[in-house]
């Protein structure tokens, strides 16, 4: 038995340690904070409960098999029901630019006279993965875009199969010593495709779909919407899921329109009781696998071994105790790579250098706003968005590295579930979680004056849309948090929600793998590492990096019995 000590107890470590538990391994959890959950964690204040972080359950299918290598069910251990609608849309009034570029799409040659300026959106949308509803409102934004919407639907839906099979759940077949170079993705790159071509063979679609791979991983996301609708409200519609991969879609891959699949055919889906109640449960399959959890315990240091030894023999951490001192077989870091690659190595093992980490793109920030409000609020759905006029001007304010800036006005994602569960605040109340895109910028914290009149502007504006303009002064309860409270809180790298951007370098087999180069018993999970951000992505982290602690374990005890037996030993 190997003692794995799992560092962060999020959802990617509890699911690490989970699976190593259940596999005969003896594991300890350590988590910096009080409580357990991560990103995912949740607050409670004066009768209002709030998820903090991940609002939205997608891909069930990865929860579901998960639950299912314990002998359990997600309807066994979450009370889940279908949501109707996904979402509701408020849209953003027209930007001239906008109209003009639309305009100009006019064919005199076909006949086509391009679509009608200014533009009348109707407000708000209610979105449901129903096939002839969503016809039908294509169809009445851009006549004629039914075809189009069928056609990229389809190709969703194929890809994100495809990468369910080949690109999610698996390392890539990385090689687990030495640094991750470019020839070695390159070869993983070919892994990856002889894997898509094996299953074309089964699959005439599928054969069929190969040719535009290499234009969807070179393309954009932005430019593959663009080039298929002319609607800026339908434009928006398909590229906001660029949001959930912490990108802007003029710098994500084309390949990633598969995120049509998730709320447009497959819905959304809510736990009664929050986010939170999914963390339980895979806190009950830790524990009862055996797992120690230890909460309010800082990992400080990862010590090698003596020389050169590129083994970690020493796991120091600290507790209301003080310091602490443990001797693993394994590490399994399931918190920020770069705070683990920063602060707990020392220099000869790390595995990214600080020029390297300077040219990497953290992804967006947030500002995220917990309300409670006395009386209920009228016209929300459990998932509101409310765009901005000017998208493109909205997220070059987000993502515009040194030139970005804090967005206004503001898109801004509003969930409230007590439209779903009303247990989740006190009876008549409303529990709102707030979330507007921000730059990954450490220096803006709640408190701060400018952050908290930004929080008022963004309240108001909220209220206005929804016809409550006194939703301000009916808030009871009120929580802040900027990108220098996940920095503090998190241990973020520089702010960042959700992790690194899924920009082409940062996607796939080059992004970081669960395996470090550098260190021989060193494993990561979570959002740094294939296959990416938000909660599916890090379970089956997880699941990589239990399949990679399996293989070199098995690797470990093959080259042991080797040496015994080339010693004569019995």
């Amino acid at each position: 038995m190997s003692r794995v000590i799992v560092i962060g107890a999020g959802i990617s470590g509890l699911a690490t340690a989970a699976l190593a538990a259940q596999d005969g391994h003896d594991v300890t959890v350590l988590e910096r904070l009080s409580q357990v959950g991560g990103r995912a964690a949740t607050l409670e204040d004066d009768g209002f409960l709030f998820d903090t972080g991940p609002s939205w359950y997608l891909m069930p299918e990865v929860f579901d098999a998960f639950f299912r290598r314990f002998g359990t069910t997600a309807e066994q251990e979450l009370d889940l029901v279908d949501l109707t609608p996904s979402y509701r849309l408020f849209p953003g009034h027209v930007h001239p630019s906008a109209a003009a570029e639309t305009s100009s799409t006019a064919d005199p040659a076909s006949g086509d006279p391009g679509l009608p300026e200014p533009f009348d959106l109707p407000e708000p949308l209610d979105i449901i993965p129903d096939r002839a509803a969503l016809h039908a409102l294509f169809e009445r934004l851009e006549p004629g875009s039914s075809k189009a919407l069928d056609d990229h639907l389809a190709s969703a839906s194929l890809l994100y199969d495809l990468a369910l099979e080949h690109a999610l759940r698996t390392d890539f077949g990385r090689e687990h010593r030495g640094a991750a170079g470019m020839p070695r993705r390159v070869r993983s790159l070919g892994r990856l495709g002889a894997g898509v071509l094996a299953g074309a063979g089964r699959d005439p679609q599928t054969r069929a779909a190969l040719p535009q791979l290499p234009g969807l991983l070179t393309g954009s996301f932005r430019d593959h919407v663009h080039s298929r609708f002319r609607h800026p409200l339908l434009r928006q519609i398909l590229l906001y899921p660029a949001v959930f991969l912490a990108s802007d879609p003029s710098r994500t891959p084309a390949l990633y329109h598969l995120m049509s699949r998730m709320d447009l055919v497959d819905g959304v889906k809510y736990p009664m009781g929050g986010m939170g109640t999914l963390i339980d449960a895979f806190t009950r399959l830790a524990l009862d696998a055996g797992v120690r959890i230890t909460t309010d315990a800082e990992v400080l240091s990862l010590r090698p071994g003596p020389g050169s030894s590129r083994a970690i023999t020493e796991v120091v951490y600290r507790t209301a105790d003080g310091l602490q001192l443990i001797e693993p077989d394994w590490v399994v870091a399931a918190c920020d790579l770069h705070h683990v690659e920063t602060r707990m190595l020392p220099p000869k093992l790390v595995s990214v250098s600080k020029r390297e980490w300077e040219k990497r793109d953290p992804g967006m920030g947030a500002l995220t706003v917990m309300l409670g409000i006395e009386g209920r609020v009228p016209g929300l759905s459990h998932h509101t968005l409310f765009f901005t006029d000017d998208w493109e001007t909205n997220f070059a304010s987000v993502f515009g590295g040194r030139d970005a800036r804090l967005p206004e006005p503001a898109s801004t994602y509003v969930c409230a579930p007590t439209v779903t569960d009303p247990s989740v605040a006190p009876e008549g109340c409303e529990s709102l979680f707030l979330l507007v895109p921000f730059p990954a910028n450490p220096t803006l914290k709640a408190g701060q004056e400018e952050i908290e009149r930004y929080v008022d502007r963004v309240i108001d504006a909220v209220g206005a849309r929804v016809g409550a303009p006194d939703l301000r002064s009916r808030v009871r309860v009120r929580h802040v948090r900027a990108p220098g409270d996940f920095a503090l809180n998190l241990r973020a790298w520089s702010g960042t929600a959700l992790g690194p951007a899924h920009t082409l370098k940062q996607s796939a087999m080059f992004r970081d793998s669960v395996v470090s180069p550098q260190v021989t018993n060193l494993l990561r999970a979570g959002a740094y590492t294939a296959p990416g951000v938000g909660l599916p992505m890090c379970v089956m982290s997880a699941e990589n990096a239990f399949d990679a602690l399996r293989s070199l374990e098995g690797r470990r005890e093959s080259e042991g019995d080797r040496g015994a037996e080339g010693r004569g030993d019995s």
